[in-house]
């Protein structure tokens, strides 16, 4: 039921030790998340028409792959994201192009 008037927003949830292997996509409002001690492979994408709030990354890994130009997106209506203590790196180890973390944030 995903972008219809019955979806409901999301909050206070705690992802701890998780790996996740493609994209992550929010689609909804939602507040109150802790991501602790993951493994993200894919990139983040945030809808930017959407408010998020109270974000908390730490001690995370993020592997941005060349072929993914960002690995978070669209935060622009946000409030109050935190990125603590964590690992940013990528496949691209040579002279080539830059990997960037963040897009419209």
């Amino acid at each position: 039921s995903r972008n219809t008037n019955a979806d409901l927003t999301t909050a206070n949830l705690r992802l701890i030790r998780c790996q996740f292997n493609s994209s992550l996509e929010f689609e909804l409002d939602s507040n109150g998340f802790l991501f602790e001690g993951c493994i993200f492979y894919g990139v983040l994408n945030f809808n930017s028409a959407r408010p998020y709030q109270n974000y908390l990354f730490q001690n995370n890994f993020f592997y941005v792959n060349v072929g993914s130009t960002y690995a978070i997106q669209q935060l622009p209506n946000s409030n109050n994201i935190r990125f603590v203590h964590n690992l940013f790196t990528s496949n691209n180890n040579s002279a080539g192009s830059p990997s960037f973390i963040f897009l419209n944030t």
